[in-house]
């Protein structure tokens, strides 16, 4: 009888000891930024733009993370069309933006955000994919993380 008495004790105290551990991780990575490895294969440049408000359509790239053809260049103010449509905005500072290069107006390049390509295999219930928000990204070591993976493998 002791002995069963030991084992349900140790057994009680473990399992406590995993929710313990469960609950902590669960505190520290909640709301998880996840970027779409499909959005990015489709974009021709991927920048790092300061945005301070959907509405201005304006942001000035801080950085060029990857580019198909030359792309804006670091400090340029460029315009991206459909920033208002834009999901995973949440206050002024830094995003991701996973840009498609629209024809010239001016002598000035304009872009759009690239959203989510066609995917054979998954069905949208009637929804045409082009018609979803595209995304931004805020920008972290956890995106950062990310984006150096999923170019990596653009690259090849």
């Amino acid at each position: 009888m002791k002995r069963n008495l030991i084992f349900l004790i140790l057994s009680v105290v473990v399992f406590c000891a995993w929710i313990a551990w469960l609950g902590t991780q669960a505190l520290r990575h909640k709301n998880p930024v996840v970027v779409s490895r499909s959005q990015l294969l489709i974009s021709q440049c991927d920048v790092v733009a300061r945005v301070d408000d959907l509405q201005k359509k304006r942001v000035t790239v801080e950085e060029v993370l990857y580019t198909q053809d030359g792309g804006p260049a670091k400090g340029a103010a460029i315009e991206v069309k459909n920033l208002t449509d834009a999901k995973g905005f949440t206050s002024p500072g830094s995003y991701v933006l996973p840009l498609l290069k629209q024809n010239q107006k001016g002598g000035e390049d304009t872009y759009i955000l690239a959203g989510l390509p066609d995917d054979p295999g998954f069905p949208y219930d009637g929804v045409d994919p082009r018609s979803v928000s595209p995304r931004v990204y805020p920008y972290s070591d956890e995106v950062r993380r990310q984006l150096a993976e999923i170019h990596e493998k653009k690259g090849k």
